[in-house]
């Protein structure tokens, strides 16, 4: 499979510019893989099969984003991409036997790659508040930019970050209880 017009993302900043998207390409399930720094790491069986369902007689209506990565030994053929964006859809879709998936390929940094996530997962009420929480704080981590920029770029304010941030901090048995919260509300210390 070809690969034209793939932006190039060198740079460990968050810099919109890298972040063109690209022509949609068609890629076989095979060859894609759910990332492992995607902050949402539950996903409701039920909703899974309700999204399978309108997968099947609509189609998929959103591409997936993706990142291109090494392939795993199973693939034979064509590059490889982790999924940044779009989890819950490659889950339905594998469950909907749609292959091969519409993509939208973008070579992105990691940290740049963590905040395309975090902002598709950002307007979502059934991510858990510690989900969040661990995503902002490596987002922080790998992009090496103030809590307050990361705020403005998220549109939030730097004392909203902060206090998911500091969520990270508590005990394990403490985090397991905010984590299986229903409602994701701002958190105050």
């Amino acid at each position: 499979m070809v690969q034209k017009n793939i932006p190039r993302g060198n740079s460990h900043d968050l810099n919109a510019s890298t972040m063109a998207t690209s022509d949609v390409v068609m890629v076989p399930l095979a060859n894609l893989r759910a990332w492992s720094g995607n902050p949402r790491q539950h996903f409701d069986e039920e909703g899974l099969a309700e999204l399978a369902s309108s997968i099947r007689s609509l189609g998929l209506l959103q591409p997936l984003t993706v990142r291109p990565t090494l392939c795993h030994e199973s693939v034979e053929e064509g590059l490889c991409y982790d999924v940044i964006a779009g989890g819950r859809r490659l889950r339905a879709c594998r469950i909907a036997g749609l292959d091969p998936v519409p993509c939208l390929v973008r070579d992105v940094t990691e940290a740049e790659a963590l905040m395309v996530a975090i902002t598709e997962n950002d307007q979502r009420k059934d991510v858990n508040p510690m989900e969040r929480a661990r995503s902002y704080a490596r987002l922080i981590e790998l992009s090496k930019l103030p809590q307050t920029e990361i705020a403005r770029r998220l549109n939030r304010s730097q004392s909203w970050l902060s206090s998911y941030v500091s969520l990270v901090s508590l005990p394990d048995g403490v985090q397991a209880l905010v984590a299986s919260e229903k409602k994701n509300n701002s958190y105050r210390r």
